[in-house]
């Protein structure tokens, strides 16, 4: 028989992401209690410690709550291993044989008069209804207590199989009266389905779902043997049900009883038809989904829940690489409260999260320069003026690493539309011009910009360049060069990034450099710059817990180039920048001090080495690195039932324990006229800049081959 007759009776999950962080202060209320309104609960193993008092016996008026059936023991223990830690409130309202509707009246009433009840029980129903219940059940709601009822396991026919009926029973249907703080509890059977006996959805499906109706055992003390009770029945859906409720009632014990009931609905897992239906209702019971964050996380930036938060999201939680750092060293940054929809609070590792936006490309970002399908357009405008147009798709790349090799997939990468386009020209002897749209605004500045003939690629180009005219390879820009003299070039350049993206990059830039010619060998050249950024630091994402207001930093750079031979040359370039920073209102990160940085390298680069039109450059720079600069660094620690929340603020140092080193070698040739190879080397020490990130030994190969 299955959890009783018609008359009177119808896993722990752990968040391994995020945890919940709750202080117990900050309210006048005890534990939250569970109400299990049944035969009474007697004391076992398991509920040892676990049974309040306050609970009554409306079977024979007296507070003896002993279970002399065993149901109500079952449901209790049922919601116990569901909520992990229960005070349980026994309340006798029935026997062996059945109940009165005044006892259960009245045992309703009990727990709806008892302000530390927050969940209600009811494994019970029958075939009839009764206006002092449905009242009672209306003072609970008023209560604010939430109501789980079962819904019923159907009829036995002569065969002796149940069936469920399409619609759950009283007081099961009670529950949609209760202004959302109702439900109804189905079964599922052992393989995940509607259990055969288990009343169905029906006309109450928006108040309905359905949990596992199998009862696994435990080890009694002292619990009386009925043959009447079964191993199955909605009678043990309901405990699932209500103890995650209380689960959750006991992470996050601000919910009121609707919001529970709203994330048990929004998190069920969808069965049967898509969405609500008539059999299965809301879903299944997934209290995983449940105790995790509902609607996204934020990390509260004031004392009060209420008082502001910034959104925690994956496109926010990029840092420029010259900021990453003192992040990772950070021990509160591993343990920062964030809040959920519900203002659930959790605890991330901010540093495990956050990534760096490292001025060198990868692999996809480096083969992007030789993955064009290109129809470059020229068109003369007048004699001394060129408008020039590329239309670019991009081909699909496969690239393989040796664990995508050995299990023989392939990477695909997105098709999207590439258009660049430039306007040059050359109104006088000595000024020339160009405007850039979608295009490298550093290209032409720097070690790497001096003219020469000798040229060649590097993965730490910024560093050779203009490291402070913005942190993305693609911006619109605006080029001017004069020459002053026969040994002088003067240069001044506009650029602006805005990469469209949500949390993207924005900024602009303005570089004046100055060029002068030592010798036929030797020239120097001196940069003068201004970058401001529109809600980042370094390249870093605009805005999220890490964003600034906006940031203004004024650069000077010397860059150096001495022709060996017509074919070799050595570079070296040295910048240092001055940034002042704007806090932004919803940002983990104040006050902070004046912000200095820098970054220098030399490099070897020749052509036409060993073959014809051949290229091979060799250099060692430290990338840019933040060498001076503090900022306040608030850290959300816990919150209380209250809403108060509670911080932590260091004054952290932006300079890094770690400074990286980079060793890196490149050659490029051309086999016929149709395939292009490039080999990279790239050797780190410390990459950035992080004192215990060790070595890296970077080889990349990249073949381009026209059809």
């Amino acid at each position: 028989m299955r959890g009783g007759g018609s008359i009177h009776i119808l896993a722990r999950a752990t968040w391994l992401v995020l945890w919940a962080l709750f202080l117990p202060f900050g309210s006048a209320q005890g534990a939250a209690q569970i109400a299990i309104i049944d035969t009474g609960v007697s004391i076992t193993n398991e509920l040892a410690g676990k049974i309040s008092s306050g609970g009554f016996n409306f079977v024979d008026n007296n507070s003896d709550t002993t279970d002399l059936d065993g149901h109500g023991t079952i449901v209790a223990t049922i919601a116990l291993q569901t909520a992990g830690s229960a005070e349980i409130l026994p309340i006798r309202v029935l026997s062996t044989f059945g109940g009165t509707a005044v006892d259960i009246n009245g045992g309703i009433r009990h727990a709806a008069a008892r302000s530390q009840v927050r969940v209600l029980n009811l494994s019970l129903g029958g075939p009839y209804t009764d206006p002092g219940i449905a009242r009672a059940l209306l003072d609970s709601a008023r209560a604010g207590q939430i109501v789980v009822i079962a819904a019923g396991n159907g009829v036995t026919g002569d065969s002796g199989n149940t069936q469920g009926l399409p619609n759950p029973v009283f007081p099961a249907q009670h529950a949609a009266t209760l202004g959302g703080l109702g439900i109804i509890a189905g079964a599922l059977n052992a393989t995940g389905s509607i259990a055969d006996y288990s009343n169905r959805a029906g006309d109450f499906k928006d108040v309905y779902m359905v949990a596992n109706g199998v009862f696994g055992g435990f080890d009694p003390i002292n619990f009386p043997t009925d043959p009447t009770i079964g191993t199955e029945g909605t009678s043990f859906a309901a405990p699932r049900i209500s103890g995650a409720a209380l689960a959750i009632l006991n992470a996050a014990p601000h919910l009121t009883g609707n919001q529970v009931v709203e994330i048990l609905f929004s998190t069920a897992t969808d069965l049967g038809a898509a969405g609500v239906d008539s059999v299965y209702g809301q879903g299944a019971l997934n209290l995983t989904a449940a105790l995790a964050p509902v609607g996204g996380i934020a990390a509260p930036t004031a004392s009060k829940t209420n008082g502001g938060s910034v959104p925690v999201v994956a496109s926010a939680l990029l840092v420029g690489a010259a900021a990453y750092a003192f992040l990772q060293r950070n021990p509160k940054a591993k343990s920062a409260l964030v809040l959920d929809q519900y203002e659930r609070p959790y605890v991330i590792d901010l540093g495990k999260m956050t990534q760096a936006r490292d001025d060198k490309p990868g692999l996809q970002a480096l083969m992007s320069s030789f993955r064009y399908e290109n129809a470059w357009m020229d068109v003369p405008v007048g004699s001394r003026h060129t408008l020039s147009i590329r239309a670019a798709s991009i081909k699909d790349i496969q690239t393989f690493n040796a664990s995508d090799y050995f299990a023989n997939r392939r990477e695909n990468e997105e098709r999207r539309p590439d258009v660049a386009m430039s306007i040059s020209g050359k109104p006088s002897k000595n000024l020339q011009y160009r405007f850039d749209l979608n295009q490298d605004p550093r290209k032409g500045y720097g070690a790497l910009g001096i003219q020469s003939k000798t040229y060649t690629q590097f993965l730490s180009e910024r560093t050779f360049t203009a490291p402070y005219m913005g942190f993305a390879d693609r911006g619109n820009s605006m080029h001017v060069g004069y020459k002053l003299g026969s040994r002088s070039h003067l240069k001044l350049g506009l650029a602006s990034i805005n990469d469209g993206l949500v949390n993207g990059l924005k900024s602009s830039a303005m570089m004046m450099e100055g060029s002068y010619q030592l010798s036929d060998a030797a020239t120097l050249s001196l940069q003068l710059g201004q970058l401001s950024e529109q809600g980042s630091l370094f390249g870093g994402s605009s805005g999220g817990v890490f964003g600034v207001d906006s940031t203004n930093t004024s650069a000077v750079g010397i860059n150096g180039r001495y022709q060996i031979t017509d074919n070799m040359a050595v570079i070296g370039s040295y910048t240092r920048g001055y940034t002042k920073v704007v806090d932004a209102k919803n940002s983990l990160l104040h006050n902070f001090s004046s912000v200095q940085s820098q970054a220098y390298g030399m490099g070897l680069v020749a052509n036409d080495v060993w073959r014809g039109g051949d290229r091979f450059g060799l250099a060692v720079s430290r990338p840019l690195r933040i060498i001076g600069g503090k900022v306040d660094f608030t850290v959300p620690q816990a919150r209380d039932i209250a809403g108060n929340v509670y911080s932590e603020t260091d004054r952290v140092s932006l300079r890094p324990e770690g400074n990286e080193l980079d060793l890196e070698a490149s050659y490029n040739w051309t086999v016929g006229k149709k395939t292009h190879l490039a080999t990279y080397f790239l050797y780190q020490n410390e990459p950035l800049n992080l004192k215990d990130n060790g070595r890296s030994r970077t080889l990349y190969g990249v073949i381009r081959r026209a059809f």
